[in-house]
């Protein structure tokens, strides 16, 4: 494939918004094709997902890549012929011996410092306060006044229930490289060993994920990560917090709160607890650039 820059090319324009560059290239008609997809990848297909390709860099200067590409005759007093009809789909368009020529336009990217190869995570945190109705035991509970019979105990047809506030932690994080599956697999159902999000210990649930893959420009593989943590959002007639590890008793002792710490016969807690932070661990994006000093 003949090819050739025509005289009075490059040039370079510089401004405070980036640099821009241009070549003309003369070649054949029948290499144009090649040229243009050599220049212009097309795009490329990855699963399910349609990837766009990374055109061409300027000679010697990576930062500089193709941003469009025109074509016109070398000699424009040469011009193509028609042949057929008109121009129909069946009509042949007979160019001339002179050659075409390529107007190359080139654009300036983010240059890509030693500094600046890795990227952190995007990192979305919300919170939404909803209720959760808990139905209390019936054995427990009475009227506060006696009825005609001079009774005061709650019949069981009686659906006694309390609405009690629940956080809900939805955390979703973009761009990550290689979500962490094992915390992930690991923490499910279990309970904030220490603080986390002003949630004291054990009240914090890790109540699932949705991890969903995707393509960063280059083509890379990058997740969205989701987490939904659940904070009990209740406290004791003391003050103190009602962690997953309790449950309602309907008949404690005189100076007992309702709220109790349950174990199982063996002594082990009915949740096991996890260290939250494991699941932030993440590692850092490298976009396989080239430094600046090759630039």
């Amino acid at each position: 494939m003949a090819r050739e820059v025509l005289a009075g090319f490059p040039t370079f324009n510089i401004t405070k918004d980036g640099i821009t560059a241009a070549l003309k290239i003369k070649t054949d008609w029948d290499d144009i094709d090649a040229l243009v997809l050599e220049l212009m990848p097309e795009p490329r297909v990855v699963g399910t997902a349609v990837l766009g390709a990374e055109t061409a860099a300027f000679p010697g200067r990576p930062h500089l890549r193709v941003e469009s590409v025109s074509i016109e005759p070398f000699d424009k007093n040469n011009s193509p012929t028609t042949t057929g009809t008109g121009l129909g789909e069946n009509d042949t368009i007979t160019h001339p011996v002179g050659g075409a020529v390529l107007s190359v336009s080139y654009k300036g990217r983010e240059q890509d410092c030693p500094d600046d190869d890795e990227q952190g995570q995007n990192i979305e945190y919300s919170i939404d306060i909803q209720a959760d109705v808990m139905t209390l035991p019936n054995s427990g509970l009475k009227w506060d006044a006696a009825n005609d019979e001079g009774k005061t105990h709650v019949n069981e047809d009686l659906q006694a229930g309390i609405v009690l506030p629940m956080i809900e932690h939805n955390v979703t994080m973009t761009n990550v490289p290689n979500p962490p599956m094992d915390a992930i697999r690991a923490s499910i159902g279990k309970l904030n060993e220490a603080e986390f999000r002003g949630a004291a210990e054990a009240t914090a649930m890790f109540a699932g994920a949705s991890v969903t893959l995707g393509f960063s420009p280059r083509g890379n593989p990058v997740y969205t990560v989701n987490y939904r943590i659940l904070e009990r959002g209740w406290q004791t007639a003391d003050g103190s917090a009602v962690t997953w590890l309790m449950m309602y008793r309907s008949k404690p002792a005189a100076a007992d709160q309702h709220w109790q710490v349950i174990t199982q016969e063996d002594g082990e807690d009915i949740y096991q607890s996890t260290d939250f932070s494991e699941l932030f661990n993440m590692d850092a994006i490298d976009d396989e650039g080239t430094p600046c000093e090759d630039q």
